[in-house]
């Protein structure tokens, strides 16, 4: 079937377009039309009419990709609700030239996609229900620590009379129970204070959902002195928003001021804000902004938490380039049979986001590395692991020493044995395993490869 068609591809100002709607335009005019249709598709799931009409009509023409009869009605049918006259009529033009049996398909395909991608249907699928929250781990790159059982957090009088306030977050590992062992206070919250120390002993008497043996594991407490000086005025935030609304950089700049402004001491914001900025501008294309709104959905800050439409977010975020959805989408869902990863895009996506540096995918890649029989990736993955901190995880420490042992650098791999030894050996972690390490590179012997 060859569908006669006007396709519109129309130029936007950068103030009032998706970034991915701009980019599909610039790809289409450059006759790469396989890109295009892929930008296109990412604003036209998020709600962008112009997008919607566009990639209706490459659809149609069989533009960077085979043409679709189906699929070219259904996005013009998505698009009408919004760009009712110009989409209306290439829904029509469409729909006239479908045998009854194809335009009945082509109609069912356009429900289907009116209940994801029309305002409603993103409404229920994707934006975040904005509420006020407890404080949570901000950092995905440790696994959030939840929470079985805790106590009132204990203000030190120290910190109280000096005025000290704020967020503090520590990362620990968590025995079979649930215990905190090994609590650290980390950056950029938790600087050398009283309010770091207590925050690392209260950890020590709560008790989360047991993890991964290894693993490390963070949550926040939020330390606040109510006063006439802790909270912004809450209307001059709205106005700060309604003046950023529709332009996407302007609204990724107030998402970070509101984000530390949600965790500071003095002139506190509600968190809502923070995630209200970056759902805006998520909404508009932006992909760090796609990658927050779902780590946000995923912790439950400023919004409720909803681990399906955070994983939408994520993946929406991961299509889009995000090197942090990318291994989050890689690492953390692995263990869920429903929702994992097929083989070929977790790796590919592992890669990327080691490639760019992410820590996690970094030691989870060089791993890998060292697990297989090709010496030059060895030597790559004892690289990688000197970029990285042994506060990510003991297994840096472990993994580190079994790479420099395949590269014959037994000495310096027996010096770091021992400090993973003594550290499991102080916070009763795993020792057997790391004792065999350690006593087998005393004797420059290959170890076995860490659990």
């Amino acid at each position: 079937m060859k569908l006669h068609i006007l396709g519109i591809v129309c130029a936007a100002t950068a103030m009032t377009a998706s970034a991915d709607y701009l980019a599909g335009l610039d790809a289409y005019n450059s006759k790469d039309f396989a890109k295009a249709k892929q930008e296109f598709l990412l604003a036209a799931e998020l709600g962008d009419a112009k997008a919607q009409r566009v990639l209706s009509t490459m659809y149609a023409k069989g533009e960077g990709g085979p043409m679709n009869a189906i699929d070219a009605y259904a996005w013009a049918a998505v698009a009408a609700l919004e760009d009712t006259d110009v989409a209306a009529k290439i829904r029509d033009t469409i729909g006239a030239q479908l045998p009854p049996g194809i335009k009945a398909q082509a109609e069912k395909r356009a429900t289907e996609l009116m209940g994801m991608y029309s305002r409603p249907g993103l409404e229920n699928r994707m934006l975040p229900q904005l509420n006020s929250n407890e404080p949570t781990i901000y950092d995905l790159q440790y696994a959030e620590a939840m929470l079985k059982s805790g106590v009132a957090v204990d203000y030190p009088t120290r910190a109280r009379e000096k005025g000290d306030q704020g967020v503090l977050c520590a990362s620990f590992y968590l025995d079979a129970d649930g215990k905190p062992i090994a609590p650290a206070a980390f950056e950029p919250w938790a600087k050398p204070s009283v309010l770091a120390g207590s925050t690392e002993k209260q950890l020590e008497s709560w008790r989360f959902q047991a993890g991964k043996p290894g693993v490390r594991y963070a949550y926040c407490l939020d330390f606040l002195i109510e006063d006439d000086k802790t909270w912004a005025d809450f209307n001059a935030v709205e106005k700060q928003l309604q003046s950023a609304a529709g332009n996407r950089n302007a609204l990724v700049a107030l998402a970070k001021q509101l984000s530390a402004a949600a965790v500071s001491p003095r002139g506190r914001v509600d968190p809502k804000y923070a995630t209200q900025a970056w759902r805006d501008a998520a909404m508009l294309g932006d992909v760090q902004a796609a990658y927050e709104t779902g780590s946000r959905l995923l912790r439950g800050d400023g919004c409720r938490r909803d681990r399906v439409k955070g994983l939408r977010w994520m993946d929406h975020a991961a299509r889009a380039g995000s090197a942090d959805a990318k291994a989050y989408l890689a690492l953390r869902l692995q263990a869920d049979d429903e929702l994992k990863l097929d083989p070929a895009k977790q790796q590919q996506y592992l890669s990327d986001a080691a490639a760019s540096g992410h820590a996690e995918a970094l030691l989870h890649q060089a791993t890998q590395q060292l697990k297989s029989k090709d010496p030059n990736r060895w030597a790559e993955a004892v690289a990688s692991l000197a970029r990285l901190s042994e506060r990510l995880s003991i297994s840096v420490w472990d993994w580190r020493a079994y790479g420099l042992a395949l590269i014959g650098e037994f000495e310096e791999a027996a010096e770091l044995a021992e400090d993973a030894l003594e550290f499991a050996q102080q916070y009763n972690l795993e020792q057997s395993h790391r004792q065999q390490a350690f006593i087998a590179l005393q004797e420059n012997r290959l170890p076995p490869a860490p659990k």
